[in-house]
């Protein structure tokens, strides 16, 4: 049952990937890994084997994917306080 059919509005769930390097990686580094992952997803067979996988291809700017990801902790943070779960 998924949240929509239990009766619960405005409920998003997904499920990501994203790539990650050490603190104070030069910014030349980011965008040359950036440019290089944008090339090899402009492959068709690869879009085509992450559709027929059921996913949706989306390859953001490194702000994007940093704007995203504190979206996605200040989300996740408020379902967290509002449901009493506490790191163990």
């Amino acid at each position: 049952m998924t949240p929509k059919e239990a009766g619960l509005v405005g409920v998003e769930s997904l499920s990501w990937y994203g790539m990650f390097g050490p603190a104070g990686m030069p910014a030349a580094l980011v965008e040359q890994i950036n440019r290089d992952l944008k090339k090899a997803t402009a492959d068709p067979a690869v879009t085509k084997q992450m559709h027929e996988q059921g996913a949706q291809l989306v390859l953001n700017s490194p702000d994007e994917f940093r704007k995203f990801l504190h979206a996605e902790t200040e989300k996740w943070t408020k379902v967290a306080q509002r449901g009493g779960i506490t790191p163990e």
